[in-house]
C-alpha cells in the first residue's frame, strides 16, 4: 500500500494575520501601560508591598484553618477507629490519607476565604477613594477621567 506524502504547507496554507500598529508619526510611550506607569519605582514597591501583605495574610489564615481541620480530621479518625469496626479494619495509610485530605481542604479553603475577603475589602476601599476623587474633581470643574483620578490619588496619598 502506497502512502501519501503531502507537504505541510499543502495541508495548512500560510495564513497571514494583519498586525495593527500605530502610525509611525504617533509616538509610543513605553513607560505607560493601561494608564499605570510601569517604570515608576514607587508604584512597583507599593504593589510589591500589597502582594506581600496578601500573601502573608493568606499563609497565616491557611495554616490556622489547616490546623483546625487537621485536629478535626484526626479526632474524627480516632473516634471512628474506636467505635466503628469497619473503620478499624482499614489500613493506617488510608486513615492518614483521610486525615490529610481534610487538612488540605482546610488549608485551601482558609487561604482562599482570607484572600477573597481581603480583596473585597481592598475593592471597597478603592471604590470609596475613587468616589471621593470623582466628587472632588467635579467640584473643581474637571472631568474625572482615569488619569485625573490617578493624579488626585497621588496628590492625596502623600
Amino acid at each position: 500500500m502506497a502512502s501519501l506524502h503531502l507537504p505541510l504547507s499543502a495541508l495548512y496554507p500560510a495564513v497571514t494575520v494583519p498586525l495593527y500598529l500605530p502610525h509611525p508619526s504617533i509616538p509610543i510611550d513605553p513607560t505607560r501601560f493601561w494608564g499605570y506607569s510601569i517604570m515608576n519605582s514607587d508604584g512597583r514597591s507599593r504593589r510589591r508591598e500589597l502582594v506581600e501583605e496578601a500573601y502573608n495574610l493568606q499563609v497565616k489564615a491557611g495554616l490556622m484553618r489547616a490546623a483546625q481541620f487537621g485536629a478535626f480530621g484526626l479526632g474524627s479518625a480516632i473516634l471512628a477507629h474506636r467505635t466503628w469496626p469497619n473503620f478499624q479494619r482499614q489500613t493506617l495509610a488510608f486513615k492518614g490519607f483521610l486525615v490529610s485530605i481534610i487538612t488540605i481542604y482546610g488549608l485551601i479553603s482558609g487561604a482562599d476565604t482570607a484572600l477573597l475577603s481581603h480583596e473585597n475589602q481592598q475593592r471597597l476601599t478603592e471604590n470609596d477613594l475613587r468616589r471621593e476623587a470623582r466628587i472632588d474633581l467635579a467640584r473643581r470643574g474637571l472631568v474625572p477621567t482615569e488619569s485625573q483620578i490617578m493624579k488626585w490619588k497621588d496628590e492625596h496619598r502623600r
